[in-house]
């Protein structure tokens, strides 16, 4: 249930990501997706925060690399988000 409605907010995100071109982020969080996808359907889940106790030490090692490039910011998330809706938005700069 937890991973259904994360589901929702997980397609908006990667949606959002390739209308400003983070591509590099969107694979990230597609690759950190796959990761526990697994336990989409998993009835030992009561919360969200039971996932990690089914992950395997791979997936975890895995997660956390991937939260490391996250954090690397080296597709400029911000930056292009707000370039896109500056453009978008024909703001005027400040």
């Amino acid at each position: 249930m937890f991973l259904q409605l994360g589901e929702e907010v997980y397609l908006y995100a990667l949606q959002a990501l390739h209308t400003i071109g983070a591509t590099q982020v969107m694979d990230i969080i597609k690759s950190a997706y796959g990761c526990i996808k697994h336990l989409g359907e998993d009835e030992r889940l009561a919360e969200l925060w039971d996932i990690p106790k089914f992950l395997t030490v791979e997936e975890e090692q895995h997660l956390d690399a991937l939260d490391q490039q996250f954090w690397n910011n080296e597709d400029q998330i911000a930056e292009k988000a707000y370039a896109y809706y500056h453009e978008k938005l024909n703001m005027m700069s400040l």
